[in-house]
C-alpha cells in the first residue's frame, strides 16, 4: 500500500518535467550498461557514464522536492486501508501470505480440522482484543526507556506510537506498565513450555536449527499434496485463504 502510491505521486507532483527526466535517465542507464559490457574503458563508456550521472542528480533533486507530498500520500493510503480493516484481532487471512512450504501452510494441509477448528479459532479468540503492534511495542520498550532523558517516558512512548500509527493502524498501547507486566507473566509461561517440550531451543542456536529442520522435514513427509506440488507453489483445498 505504501509503495504503490510512490511513483504515481511523483508523476503527478513533478509533472512532465519529472517524467521526461526519469525517462532520459533510464535511457542513459541502458546506454551506459550497454557500453560497459562491450567496451568498458572506451571514451563512449566514459561519456555515457557522465551523462547518466548528470541525469541521476537531476532526477533525485526533483524527487527530493516532492518527498513530503509522497510521504503524505503514503499516510493517506494507509489511513484508507485501515479505515476498512479491523485494527485488532486476527482476520481469517492472517497467514495468507505464508509461503506454500512454510510451517503454517504445511500444518494447515496436514491437519486441517485441528488447524481451523481448534488452533486458529483459539488463536483468534485469544488475540481478539489485542493489536499486532502491541508485541512490537513490547520489543521496543526497553530501548524507549533507555532514551528517556529530558522527556518523560510517556512522552517518548507517545512519540514512538505516533510514528507507528500509519503503518499499523495503531492507536497506541494501553497502560504500558500493565501491558509489560502481563507480557512478562506470559513470557515466563512460554519459557517454561519451551524448556519442557524443547530443551535448549531458546538458548542454543544449534539445537534450535536442528529442531526446526526436523519439524520441517516431518511436516514435508506428511504433506498430502507433496507428490502434486512442483516448487511448493500449489495450495491445497484446505488453505481457504
Amino acid at each position: 500500500m505504501r509503495e504503490g502510491v510512490v511513483e504515481p505521486t511523483y508523476d503527478d507532483a513533478g509533472g512532465p518535467e519529472y517524467v521526461a527526466v526519469r525517462n532520459a535517465m533510464e535511457q542513459s542507464q541502458d546506454r551506459y550498461i550497454s557500453f560497459w559490457r562491450t567496451e568498458a574503458r572506451s571514451a563512449n563508456a566514459h561519456v555515457a557514464r557522465t551523462e547518466m550521472e548528470r541525469l541521476q542528480v537531476g532526477f533525485f533533486a526533483i524527487r527530493q522536492r516532492h518527498a513530503l507530498q509522497v510521504t503524505k500520500a503514503q499516510s493517506d493510503a494507509l489511513c484508507r486501508y485501515w479505515s476498512k480493516k479491523t485494527s485488532r484481532g486476527m482476520g481469517d487471512d492472517f497467514f495468507a501470505d505464508c509461503a506454500a512450504d512454510s510451517i503454517p501452510s504445511l500444518v494447515s494441509r496436514i491437519e486441517p480440522a485441528w488447524w481451523w477448528r481448534e488452533f486458529f479459532l483459539c488463536l483468534q479468540h485469544r488475540c481478539q482484543r489485542f493489536h499486532a503492534a502491541d508485541g512490537v511495542f513490547l520489543d521496543q520498550l526497553p530501548g524507549i526507556r533507555a532514551r528517556v532523558s529530558v522527556k518523560k517516558l510517556s512522552a517518548e512512548i507517545a512519540e514512538w506510537s505516533k510514528g507507528m500509527s500509519d503503518r499499523w493502524g495503531w492507536d497506541g498501547p494501553g497502560h504500558y506498565r500493565m501491558l509489560a507486566d502481563r507480557a512478562a507473566a506470559k513470557a515466563r509461561t512460554l519459557h517454561k513450555w519451551y524448556e519442557t517440550c524443547a530443551p535448549g531451543y531458546l538458548t542454543d542456536e544449534d539445537v534450535r536449527g536442528s529442531l526446526h529442520s526436523r519439524l520441517v522435514s516431518l511436516l514435508e513427509s506428511r504433506d498430502p499434496w507433496k507428490p502434486l506440488v512442483s516448487g511448493r507453489m500449489i495450495e491445497s483445498e484446505h488453505w481457504r485463504n
